[in-house]
């Protein structure tokens, strides 16, 4: 991504939207990666756009699981949005909201928040299997696709599965800035989306 964001500075953007969504990452983690792409559009003067949604309601099954749902303590909470509501959010707000008020933005989208453990109740309930709780221990975090799916298991259990956890304590409602500017915007929830997939 630095190549396209640096020939996009040179073909003359106003705007750089980084294929970011997810959550706010942590230094030092899979997710780095993303925190360098920032620094880098702000170093060249390159306005942002960021669009967080936490996890795509699409990769849900296949992060927990189907047959065998993963869960670790289950308490923790996710944000869970689909591929077309976010979709509708990024398409409406490029083409809808002033310069000045995308520019070094960051969205917060969410559809549904759940605990884990209703994720996979859901989950459990679609798809007919069972839910398995697992240990840290058992989910090594290897440097492969494997390993990606552990961290970003304990990633969640650890708190970071939100689009506000970086906000600290308080009314997620309050902070969930895409409903405030497009009150039209009624994503799906993920009870819903299952039941349309």
């Amino acid at each position: 991504m630095p190549v396209l964001l640096l020939s996009a500075k040179k073909a003359g953007i106003k705007l750089f939207v980084p294929s970011e969504y997810g959550s706010i990452p942590k230094e030092n983690s899979p997710l780095a990666p993303k925190l360098t792409i920032r620094k880098l559009a702000e170093e060249e003067g390159i306005p942002t756009a960021i669009y967080l949604n936490s996890l795509f309601a699409e990769y849900v099954s296949w992060l927990f699981g189907k047959e065998k749902v993963k869960v670790l303590n289950g308490n923790s909470i996710l944000s869970i949005t689909s591929f077309v509501d976010v979709g509708r959010f990024v398409a409406w707000s490029l083409t809808t909201l002033p310069e000045e008020q995308l520019y070094n933005s960051i969205w917060r989208l969410e559809g549904d928040r759940l605990t884990i453990k209703e994720v996979a109740e859901l989950l459990k309930n679609k798809y007919g299997g069972e839910i398995v709780h697992v240990k840290r221990d058992d989910l090594p975090l290897t440097q492969d696709l494997a390993g990606f799916v552990n961290f970003l298991l304990v990633h969640i259990d650890d708190g970071y599965g939100t689009t506000t956890f970086d906000l600290g304590p308080g009314d997620s409602s309050e902070r969930i800035n895409a409903v405030k500017v497009w009150p039209e915007w009624k994503p799906k929830k993920f009870a819903e989306y299952l039941g349309s997939a």
